[in-house]
């Protein structure tokens, strides 16, 4: 039994009736060609199952045509729905990703940059928990720029660096004004694993919706997870509520806390939301489909991804595109953990 012979580009073009150039083009996306070509090409490689020699193509253009991702933790839902969403995006330009864990240990940073940057790769993206400035971000060292919270992309070759991130300190103002317009003054906040760059700009929102009213500061009371976790949340309530017996409200800065949340005060008998409210944050899948439905703050992941992949493919497409900042808004998304049967309500 004899294999097939693997289309060739000049195998493309005669089929096409185009020339080799034009091929390239295409396959590319450089260079004018008119729509028709174009679709001719593409139809001479659906029909041939053409695949581009990724060694021949590197050689050519100079190019790896792979962008190389950094996660702190995939078991995380929100950053692993930022990796699926920048590998779909980046893949729908012809890039491939390679993807290095840090398995939740900061100290792995650099680690896994090294083993990045020895793939060649065209372009980097860090998906950076920490706090700004903090010297453990991956690449700190070599480039303060990406030593910054948020999702990163690094155009190597250039040295550009473009950065999204949510508006985290607008979420977290949303959130406890929320609790406030229902009038909630006796609130626990659960917050996340130290160094989270996240915290404290959410934590600040919290705070601001406070001030806002001139409330006390006794009206907040702050309770420390270990981890982003529904265990760690169930642990933390617990805590919260030996601490704060009256309390009526509780926000999570992750749903998983809230999630935790949900099933302590069940075990300590409290009603949810006519004892104690909850609202939670990122409105992960599960959040519409817990009990009671959760309330929260919408930071969407995979949206978050899609902008990370499209950040990186305009550094990597043009060189003298300009680096740049995209903030993305979050929205309350109100359901029965604070309303009750309530209807659900959108806010941004």
């Amino acid at each position: 039994m004899t294999s097939q012979k693997r289309a060739t580009i000049a195998d493309v073009a005669l089929r096409a009736g185009v020339s080799r150039t034009s091929v390239s083009r295409v396959l590319n996306r450089r260079g004018e060609l008119s729509a028709e070509t174009r679709e001719r090409v593409l139809q001479a490689i659906r029909d041939l199952g053409y695949r581009p020699s990724e060694v021949a193509r590197s050689l050519s253009s100079r190019r790896t045509y792979t962008v190389g991702v950094i996660v702190y933790d995939l078991l995380n839902p929100g950053l692993a729905a930022i990796v699926n969403s920048v590998q779909v995006g980046l893949a729908r330009e012809g890039y491939r990703t390679i993807v290095a864990c840090m398995a939740g240990q900061f100290a792995a940073g650099e680690s896994c940059l090294s083993l990045i940057e020895d793939r060649r790769v065209d372009g980097i993206i860090i998906t950076n928990p920490l706090p700004d400035a903090d010297a453990d971000a991956p690449g700190a060292a070599m480039l303060p720029e990406l030593a910054r919270t948020g999702t990163i992309c690094y155009h190597p070759s250039s040295r550009r660096v473009s950065r999204a991130k949510f508006d985290n300190l607008a979420g977290g103002e949303q959130a406890m004004t929320h609790l406030l317009s229902l009038g909630h003054r006796r609130i626990g906040v659960l917050v996340g694993p130290e160094r989270w760059g996240i915290v404290d700009e959410r934590l600040t929102g919290v705070h601001v919706a406070r001030d806002q009213r001139g409330l006390p500061p006794s009206t907040i009371i702050v309770e420390r997870a270990t981890e982003w976790s529904i265990p760690s949340g169930y642990k933390a309530t617990l805590r919260l509520l030996d601490r704060v017996p009256d309390l009526t409200a509780i926000l999570a800065l992750y749903d998983l806390l809230a999630v935790g949340a949900l099933r302590a005060l069940a075990d300590r008998g409290k009603r949810v939301p006519d004892d104690v409210a909850v609202i939670g944050y990122n409105d992960e899948v599960f959040a519409d489909y817990s009990v009671p439905r959760l309330s929260t703050v919408r930071a969407d992941c995979n949206h978050m991804g899609e902008i990370a992949a499209k950040l990186m493919l305009e550094l990597l497409g043009d060189d003298g595109a300009e680096a740049r900042e995209v903030i993305v808004p979050t929205k309350l998304i109100a359901r029965d953990s604070t309303l009750g049967r309530m209807s659900p309500l959108v806010m941004g």
